[in-house]
């Protein structure tokens, strides 16, 4: 947006420095008023290609969300089953309880992990600050460069009016 007030500002200093040369304030004008528009539409693929970037990160988070709910239960199944066919050594009391130790923990894990260890979409919202970014709708191209051009118009008719002794 600061880029996009500079243009416009930029307008209004050329005046004072082309007051003479109509043909060298024409180009000036020119290519500011094509700098206006650019930065207006750069601006909107900008937010165009954030906007599928977010999208493209909600569907891979949907599909990781899924991939967890399926994953995280047959880990610990299949962890739970190879852990309970493990044969007990001289001492199967120590051991046993070990593996009970161990499987309490697991459970912990695996429900920690199946219920806590998601990042919320707030939080990267937050992280982002979605909220100050400047949008192709807040810059208002069409009426800024419209807003320039009469101004420049008044300006002439004014001009045209002293030099003739109005």
């Amino acid at each position: 947006q600061n880029l996009f007030t500079s243009a416009r500002a930029m307008a209004d200093q050329a005046e004072t420095q082309f007051q003479m040369d109509g043909k060298g304030w024409g180009q000036r004008a020119m290519y500011l008023t094509r700098l206006t528009m650019w930065i207006g539409a750069r601006m909107e693929y900008l937010e165009k290609y954030v906007q599928m970037e977010l999208w493209r990160v909600r569907r891979e988070r949907y599909w990781m969300r899924w991939a967890q709910r399926i994953m995280t239960p047959l880990v610990f199944v299949v962890w739970l089953a190879v852990f309970l066919l493990e044969p007990a050594p001289a001492d199967a009391g120590a051991f046993r309880a070990l593996q009970a130790l161990a499987i309490v923990l697991g459970a912990g894990v695996s429900w920690l992990s199946y219920f806590r260890w998601r990042t919320p979409v707030a939080a990267i919202q937050d992280k982002l600050g979605v909220e100050g970014w400047v949008r192709y709708a807040s810059l208002d191209v069409d009426n800024a460069v419209a807003d320039q051009v009469r101004r420049d118009k008044e300006r002439l008719v004014e001009y045209r009016a002293l030099t003739r002794g109005r």
